[in-house]
């Protein structure tokens, strides 16, 4: 074996050591956003569901499709990336949602008693929130390379890297963000908007007090 070289339990051990990394880069995460807005109910669980399948859709994406190969050089910083980039999402996601129910709650409770469910009653606040917490991705996403210039790209064509196949990881990386925030976004709106309801239909109070 040539000095450098790692065999199959090193290779493993890599592999686990960098799964285990990518656990507590999620865990921190999440508890970060409970840091950040300590005021929603069950802000770490939603938090934590939204990273994990970030984190998971992601790399089975990547990886199912043989985009990158899977090794521990790739595992952490690619869900890094992911994590990373929707966590402010989240956060708003989290802050709008709350922000916007205890706005909004007289036109939910009118709902509830029009005989629709939970879920139903406050449906139409989950799409206007995930459109706000959306669309700063999005509109990113459409103007790389016309106004906005990555820095994954610019660095790896000033490192002498073909230009075209700078653009094509950084096309990856851009809709990997773009995935993981919508991801993230969705799931944590939707396990929020579940707690913000009791076992028997009635609404949480939200409103700051003084």
């Amino acid at each position: 074996m040539e000095q450098g070289d790692v065999g199959p339990l090193g290779v493993a051990a890599s592999l686990v050591w960098s799964w285990l990394w990518i656990a507590g880069m999620t865990a921190y995460a999440a508890w970060t956003v409970r840091r950040r807005f300590p005021d929603a109910p069950s802000i770490l669980l939603a938090a934590a569901a939204g990273f994990a399948a970030t984190a998971g859709l992601s790399l089975a994406v990547l990886f199912g499709l043989g985009v990158f190969p899977v090794e521990g050089r790739t595992l952490v910083p690619l869900a890094g990336m992911a994590v990373g980039n929707s966590m402010t999402a989240s956060v708003v996601a989290a802050r709008a949602l709350t922000d916007r129910f205890a706005e909004q709650r007289g036109q939910v409770e009118a709902a509830l008693a029009l005989g629709l469910p939970p879920r139903q009653a406050v449906e139409p606040l989950v799409r206007v929130v995930l459109r706000d917490a959306l669309t700063p991705q999005v509109e990113k996403t459409r103007t790389v390379g016309l106004v906005f210039l990555p820095g994954a790209m610019v660095g790896l064509i000033l490192a002498g890297v073909d230009p075209l196949d700078a653009v094509l990881v950084q096309v990856v990386v851009m809709y990997l963000v773009l995935g993981a925030v919508a991801t993230s976004a969705s799931v944590i709106a939707v396990v929020l908007s579940r707690r913000l309801f009791t076992a028997d239909w009635r609404t949480l109070d939200l409103t700051p007090t003084d």
